[in-house]
C-alpha cells in the first residue's frame, strides 16, 4: 500500500487464510497433512480407529426375506457368494459445505450388512453418513452423533435416510431408490 494506507491484522484464529475450511471450529481430517483445526497439531486424533457397522437394502437387488441377489458373484467379478455389490461410504461434516471427512469403498453383504474403520476422532464427531452406489441415488442419513448411534440400520425406517429418501420393499424394510 501507498503512505496513506495502514494495514491491521485482526486476530481470528484462522491459521490458513489460502483455506477457508481450515479454522478453529474445523474437524480434523484424517489422512490430509493439514492442521485443519489450528491447534497446531497435524491428523491429531488419527491413529485410532472405530469399526463402526451399518445395514441398508438397495431396491433394485432385494430379493425379499431381508436378502440382495449376489450381484458381483452373477457378473463375474467375485466368487463370494455372500457379497451383494460395492458402495462409497462417506462421513460429511454436518455444516455447509458438508466436507467429507473421511471416504472408503466397500463391500455391502447380500444381508444388507457392511462395516468400515474410521480414525475415532471423526467417528465420534457429529456427521452425515452418505451411501453412493452406482445403481442406486445418493442416500444420506440424518446427522449422528457417532458415540452413540452405530450401528446404524437404514433399513428400519423410511426416516433413517435424510428427507425420508427410501422406499419400502416389504412390511417394515426400507432401501435406497435405485434405477
Amino acid at each position: 500500500p501507498g503512505q496513506y494506507y495502514t494495514t491491521t491484522i485482526i486476530a481470528t484464529g484462522d491459521c490458513d487464510d489460502a483455506d477457508v475450511n481450515a479454522n478453529p471450529g474445523a474437524t480434523e481430517i484424517c489422512g490430509n497433512n493439514i492442521d485443519d483445526n489450528c491447534d497446531g497439531n497435524i491428523d491429531e486424533g488419527c491413529n485410532t480407529n472405530l469399526q463402526l457397522t451399518c445395514k441398508a437394502f438397495i431396491q433394485g437387488y432385494y430379493i425379499g426375506s431381508g436378502q440382495m441377489n449376489t450381484v458381483l458373484f452373477n457378473q463375474g467379478e467375485s466368487a463370494s457368494t455372500i457379497i451383494c455389490d460395492s458402495i462409497t461410504v462417506e462421513l460429511r461434516n454436518t455444516n455447509m459445505p458438508y466436507a467429507v471427512l473421511y471416504s472408503t469403498k466397500t463391500n455391502i453383504g447380500v444381508f444388507g450388512e457392511f462395516s468400515i474403520s474410521v480414525p475415532t476422532a471423526i467417528a465420534n464427531s457429529n456427521h452425515y453418513l452418505v451411501i453412493k452406489h452406482r445403481n442406486s441415488l445418493e442416500t444420506w442419513s440424518n446427522v449422528i452423533n457417532g458415540s452413540t448411534f452405530y450401528p446404524y440400520n437404514f433399513t428400519k425406517a423410511e426416516n433413517q435416510a435424510y428427507g425420508d429418501n427410501q422406499t419400502e420393499v416389504e412390511s417394515g424394510v426400507y432401501a435406497f431408490y435405485s434405477g
